[in-house]
């Protein structure tokens, strides 16, 4: 049977067939043998004068006529010269254009491809895979020379990798539940990560976890809060610190984990609540206080311990304070009016009670001194140890206790410290010399000592009950004794009789 060959890739097609790569109609021809071959000639005229590729609708299928019967060769044909072999078109006379369709009555010549270009294209797709291969290779050779150099130059120092050896142990020892306990743990994690440098963070493989902990850290914040505010339950006035410890627990989350406590909203209510609850307390103290008295100050001091402890929403509440500050100002002029009865009540027996005693006014100063009447009258009388009281000319009031201690005598003692013995118990006072006043006169000499009676006040108690007292005025190498006379005594009592009513009732 016939066959005819696809001039540019060798495959075999139908006879009288459009070729799909040129699209000229080829006539059938035998078979060529490989001992066959055309004319240098025609093989040119093959390769430059090929049809034109045609562009348009696909070739119709023209019918295969039928095969001629082989003629006998004429004389002339068999004393023709044997034609030279066939030669193999060359890549160029291949790919040359085909030429443009001859005109309308030229016959078109026929061309007859050997099975040799078959091949080609399998040796072609051959030599594709491997060049394709090699090229694999030698990616595959440069890829891995990158990793290589890659690991080398990404390589840590041994201090460095210990320091990130370290923290990649200290994550992978994190528990899987995480709670609030291990904040501190997971927050000295992400500073130590956040201090490294991006080399040795890319070498913490595990820090996916050390998020993944953090992200459990924040919900168990969240719940901590939330049980913090279910545990307050019921709102009543002993609620105050269930709702103060879940408002800490809340004001101490992040910002950004506030908005997912989804139980805040109970938390505000119950807060309302709880201010209403106090603020109904208190007004509650305010309409049962009734009556204004000096004996009020106990439930206003109680209201005003009360109202202090309110949170600033809950004092809004109070409706009623302006009665309680009435109350307190209405008290305040009770204990005053009741401070000027006592004082002018302690005067009167203050003054009841200086009014046996010898006084000495003194103009200038305003001053005026109290004397019992066992106080002798000038400084050279005799040697005593006695008290006497100062006040104020003009009203009347308690200035000052004092006490005189005078030696009088013949001869000077230079006296700086006096030993008090009462009924057998040594008591002393010291006296600076220049404090000691020292001054003589027809052959008698005194020496005295001024001074505030009032941290003396139990020694002069003691002094005025005594059975026995002795003062000794004591210099560095004389002293002289002075036993403390009953009437002494006595004035002693009535001093200190006129202090206490004094400061008895004192406000």
């Amino acid at each position: 049977m016939d066959k005819m060959f696809c001039p540019h890739c060798g495959k075999e097609i139908e006879a009288l067939a459009f070729c799909p790569h040129y699209g000229a109609k080829l006539a059938t021809t035998a078979e060529p043998t490989e001992t066959e071959a055309l004319p240098a000639e025609e093989t040119t005229t093959q390769a430059s004068e090929a049809p034109a590729p045609v562009e348009g609708p696909a070739p119709v299928e023209a019918p295969t006529p039928a095969p001629e019967t082989e003629a006998a060769a004429t004389p002339e044909e068999a004393a023709a010269p044997e034609a030279p072999a066939q030669q193999r078109p060359t890549p160029e006379q291949i790919a040359a254009p085909a030429p443009s369709a001859p005109p309308a009555g030229n016959p078109v010549p026929t061309y007859s491809y050997p099975a040799y270009h078959q091949p080609d294209a399998d040796r072609q797709n051959k030599k594709r895979k491997r060049l394709f291969a090699g090229i694999g290779v030698i990616i595959g050779f440069l890829v891995l020379i990158f990793v290589i150099s890659s690991a080398h130059k990404n390589a840590l120092p041994d201090n460095e990798k210990a320091a990130v050896n370290e923290l990649v142990s200290k994550i992978d020892a994190l528990p899987n539940q995480i709670s609030v306990d291990d904040e501190k743990t997971i927050l000295s994690l992400s500073q130590v990560y956040s201090g490294m440098n991006e080399d040795q963070q890319k070498k913490v493989k595990n820090y996916k976890k050390l998020e993944k902990a953090g992200a459990s850290l924040n919900s168990a914040k969240i719940k901590k809060v939330e049980d913090a505010i279910a545990a307050i339950g019921t709102v009543t006035l002993d609620s105050g610190e269930l709702i103060k410890k879940a408002t800490s627990a809340y004001q101490g989350l992040p910002d950004e984990l506030k908005d997912q406590v989804r139980s805040y909203a109970a938390l505000t209510q119950a807060q309302s609540d709880y201010n209403k609850l106090c603020a109904n307390k208190v007004s509650g103290l305010i309409d049962g206080l009734g009556e204004i008295t000096l004996s009020s100050e106990t439930k206003l001091n109680e209201i005003k311990k009360e109202y202090a402890a309110l949170s600033e929403d809950s004092k809004k509440l109070v409706t009623n304070y302006s009665k309680y500050e009435a109350a307190v100002k209405k008290l305040n002029e009770l204990e005053a009016a009741e401070k000027k009865r006592l004082k002018e009540e302690r005067l009167k027996k203050f003054k009841a009670a200086l009014s046996g005693f010898r006084a000495h006014k003194d103009d200038i100063k305003g001053y005026t001194w109290y004397y019992p009447t066992s106080f002798p009258e000038y400084i050279d009388t005799r040697c005593y140890f006695l008290p006497y009281i100062c006040t104020d000319s003009k009203t009347g009031e308690f200035v000052a206790l004092r006490i005189k201690a005078d030696y009088t005598g013949s001869s000077w003692l230079f006296w700086k410290k006096l030993t008090i013995n009462i009924d057998g118990e040594n008591h002393y006072i010291t006296a600076n010399y220049f404090d000691v006043e020292r001054d003589n006169a027809h052959g008698d000499v005194w020496e005295y000592y001024d001074f505030s009676g009032t941290i003396y006040v139990d020694l002069l108690r003691d002094i005025a009950k005594s059975k026995k007292t002795i003062v000794r005025f004591e210099g560095d190498q004389y002293y002289k004794d002075v036993e403390i006379s009953a009437a002494d005594k006595d004035g002693i009592k009535k001093i200190l009789a006129a202090y206490d009513a004094y400061n008895a009732d004192s406000i």
